[in-house]
């Protein structure tokens, strides 16, 4: 393969993986959220306190994790670090849902109406901001290996490189656009739960998250995407349902879409 070549496959790669991920929630933010100051407000600070839960999460993998401690040690220090991560994720998603409704009154006199600050409206824009940046740290390094000349074809361990399957790219994205959305329900169901009181709902976003994150170490020294992919995709599925009716959605009005 031609350096030229390699070049153009990295670009279509970059591209390619690019706007499978974080091309349906641009969309959703172009149409749903930035038209309106306020929501984008909100998204940018619902973003930052997930990087604060980043933080707190990087501050106990530093201390959990282990040199040269073998395979199982790993996936091991793996798994204690995702439910570390998802702990401090959803704390901070509390906090976040404090602070909103601290601030729900000022927010209402300065934007003057108050349907336009709903509540099921603060959770889904507090989601996306979530799912966004989460999102960009998680593919953000893998986009960024795209681009280098012929990563996409590069040759086996035997030959003095990694090998790197061309579904990689693929899967990533995929993956990260439906943790996006994963985010994105489970903020809307976190902030039902806790209008509500409900410890259902709180359990079920802590349950699906814990399931939706330990599930991708199947694929860890394997090659088994679909393990990973199908489980979590049927998830999102069955919480997009959930949320949508948590947030007083009808079916029956989803054929307004189409009149």
């Amino acid at each position: 393969v031609s350096h030229v070549t390699a070049i153009k496959m990295a670009i279509k790669t970059f591209f390619g993986a690019a706007f499978i991920a974080f091309g349906p929630p641009a969309v959703l933010f172009a149409f749903t959220i930035a038209r309106k100051p306020q929501d984008v407000i909100i998204f940018i600070c619902s973003a930052f306190f997930w990087l604060l839960s980043l933080f707190f999460s990087g501050c106990v993998w530093r201390i959990i994790t282990v040199k040269n401690s073998g395979t199982d040690a790993e996936l091991y220090q793996l798994a204690l670090g995702a439910v570390f991560a998802i702990v401090f994720q959803e704390l901070f998603r509390y906090l976040f849902y404090k602070l909103l409704r601290r601030a729900e009154k000022g927010l209402t006199s300065i934007v003057g109406d108050p349907s336009k600050l709903a509540r099921h409206r603060l959770a889904y824009v507090s989601g996306m901001g979530y799912g966004a940046i989460s999102g960009a740290f998680a593919f953000g390094n893998v986009l960024a290996d795209s681009t280098g000349p012929g990563i996409v074809s590069n040759i086996d361990y035997a030959g003095g490189y990694f090998h790197v399957k061309e579904e990689f790219f693929l899967i990533s994205a995929f993956m990260t656009l439906c943790f996006i959305f994963l985010n994105t329900t489970w903020g809307i169901i976190w902030f039902a739960g806790l209008d509500n009181s409900s410890v259902l709902q709180l359990l079920v976003v802590g349950a699906s998250h814990l399931f939706a994150s330990l599930i991708t170490l199947v694929n860890y020294n394997k090659e088994n995407a679909a393990g990973t992919l199908v489980p979590n995709y049927l998830l999102l599925g069955a919480l997009t349902i959930y949320a949508f009716r948590t947030a007083g959605g009808k079916f029956s009005n989803l054929s307004l879409l189409f009149t």
